[in-house]
């Protein structure tokens, strides 16, 4: 589980991908503060670290994560965000972020507004029940609220200090974000399409 709030900026150190396995390495500041074994978001996909050196760490990737993600994308020297799993007690400054990329969108426009940058991303319909005014949403793994919706895309504001410590500062028009919708929307959707109320629970001794 993730809060949102990136803590650095990492780069694509290397990237194999074969029919055997999928592999991913990325140079980072802080090896100290983790191990094998932990997890890690990586542009919002939560990956497990299998490998450890001085400044960098190495993570295998599902099929399905390149397929679902914009991993696939990612070249050798392109930056990514990253961030350490949450553990009990931290703070949550921003949403929690499950690290279980829904869809990947696409950069309309990049535009200044006073001291932020709104940031205008395309969306698949699938994605659209998830998705209200001033809810919250992860892109590439950084907790943002939406400012406004339209017919296929929604925008996003960012203060001058995400847009720094972010990669959002290098990315452009076309370029691919990783979205994850807020899991309380997903499971109350869930909850409507099941039909299961909280009167049903209650008839059933649930609560």
């Amino acid at each position: 589980m993730f809060s949102g709030l990136v803590q650095e900026v990492g780069k694509v150190l290397a990237k194999e991908v074969t029919q055997q396995f999928s592999k991913l390495k990325v140079s980072f500041g802080n090896p100290d503060n983790f191990q094998i074994g932990d997890s890690i978001a990586v542009n919002g996909v939560c990956l497990t670290i299998t490998s450890l050196g001085k400044n960098w760490f190495e993570a295998d990737l599902m099929p399905q994560t390149l397929v679902d993600t914009n991993l696939q994308y990612l070249k050798v020297g392109e930056t990514v965000n990253l961030e350490s799993a949450l553990k009990y007690g931290d703070t949550i400054g921003g949403h929690l972020v499950s690290g279980h990329v829904d869809g990947v969108g696409k950069i309309v426009s990049l535009n200044q507004k006073a001291n932020a940058v709104m940031v205008e991303i395309s969306f698949s319909t699938e994605l659209s029940s998830y998705l209200v005014h001033k809810g919250s949403i992860a892109v590439d793994g950084v907790s943002l609220t939406i400012q406004e919706l339209k017919n296929g895309s929604l925008v996003v504001g960012l203060i001058p200090h995400t847009f720094k410590q972010t990669r959002f500062k290098e990315l452009q028009v076309g370029s691919s974000v990783n979205l994850e919708v807020d899991m309380m929307a997903k499971h109350l959707c869930a909850q409507q399409k099941s039909n299961i109320s909280l009167e049903f629970l209650r008839e059933n001794g649930f609560c």
